[in-house]
């Protein structure tokens, strides 16, 4: 075989594979993500779980396929969720708006797109140091273990010695009451807990994929679906 005929089987190898995978989200989604074991099911949708797209949504006005987004309030009876999209960045400098908090920004120091509501406010998304309480920490409120939403207009003396890094995001996603439950019962949606380091990926870095992996055995095997499809199609 030619090294070019070679390359063409290495090319096309992975097509099958891919097929059979898209088939098994499509009859999953007919059944939801939630036709899974018992305990994956019952992650609340409460601050400090995350929110992960189906890779082959039906609807992508809600969440583009395999986005992530971090929950900060629960829903009431008049609103659902309010959450921020995790791994969408701006041209915008963080350091114009948070100077005093140069050294525990994580990179890129940016000013992170949370969402397409705005109402001119920054949310400042910190991991705290393991030997500090987040729930007496000032000016935080705690999202999940070693991770708050921070007050960033408070004395930053108050609250640096606490942080080991932090991210910041303008705008937010304002669930409309019951789209995310109907999701999640629909296959739409997962949620999961969140870990600190989730919110602190490079930006690059395949967050829906390992965030899937850590989910057990059928997520792994959804991790491994890739973020265009259409490479795999023809």
């Amino acid at each position: 075989m030619s090294d070019h005929n070679s390359a063409e089987a290495g090319r096309r190898a992975p097509q099958p594979f891919f097929a059979n995978l898209r088939n098994m989200v499509e009859t999953h989604n007919e059944l939801g993500f939630n036709a899974l074991p018992e305990e994956l099911m019952e992650v609340p949708a409460e601050p400090g779980s995350l929110i992960l797209s189906s890779p082959l949504p039906r609807d992508w006005s809600v969440m583009l396929p395999r986005a992530v987004a971090l929950i900060l309030e629960p829903g009431t009876q008049d609103h659902g969720p309010k959450s921020l999209l995790l791994q969408r960045f701006s041209e915008e400098s963080a350091l114009e708006y948070v100077p005093q908090y140069e050294k525990v920004l994580s990179k890129p120091k940016a000013v992170f797109k949370g969402g397409d509501k705005q109402d001119g406010q920054l949310r400042a998304i910190a991991r705290t140091t393991a030997d500090s309480d987040v729930d007496t920490l000032p000016g935080c409120t705690r999202l999940a273990n070693r991770l708050a939403l921070v007050d960033v207009h408070r004395d930053e003396d108050e609250v640096l010695p606490f942080i080991e890094e932090m991210r910041v995001f303008s705008g937010y996603m304002q669930w409309a009451p019951g789209v995310l439950e109907e999701g999640v019962a629909a296959g739409e949606f997962f949620l999961a807990p969140a870990l600190p380091q989730d919110i602190f990926r490079p930006i690059y870095f395949d967050l829906w994929a390992e965030v899937m992996r850590r989910q057990g055995v059928t997520f792994a095997t959804f991790s491994t679906f890739p973020a265009d499809i259409k490479v795999y199609d023809n």
